[in-house]
């Protein structure tokens, strides 16, 4: 399994648990609150690891840019999109694991 694989199914098992651990909290705590959770919690882990490798993908870029010489390109950001699709898919899973969570603690 290559690098970038491996860390989205690292994300992946600390999305599970965090969005698992904080949705059942919720749950035995405040259960009138769930449906806002189920959406709000699952963003926590996304929001951060976007914001933790935006900011090191653009200090690299600026770097590599001013030491060649480069105008500012836009095609270059494109990683980033790609970058913020595949938190969006990891959030959408949260609330997949936020909804489970929910339904296993009503019964």
């Amino acid at each position: 399994m290559d690098g970038p694989s491996l860390f989205f199914l690292l994300l992946l098992l600390v999305q599970a648990s965090f969005t698992g651990t904080m949705v059942w909290l919720v749950a035995r705590r405040f259960p009138r609150r769930l449906r806002v959770y189920r959406f709000v919690a699952p963003a926590g882990v996304p929001l951060l690891m976007f914001a933790m490798v935006a900011s090191s993908f653009l200090a690299s870029y600026d770097q590599f840019r001013e030491a060649n010489k480069l105008p500012f390109d836009a095609a270059m950001l494109s990683p980033l999109a790609r970058i913020f699709l595949a938190y969006a898919v990891l959030w959408l899973i949260g609330v997949a694991i936020a909804s489970a969570v929910i339904r296993w603690t009503r019964r």
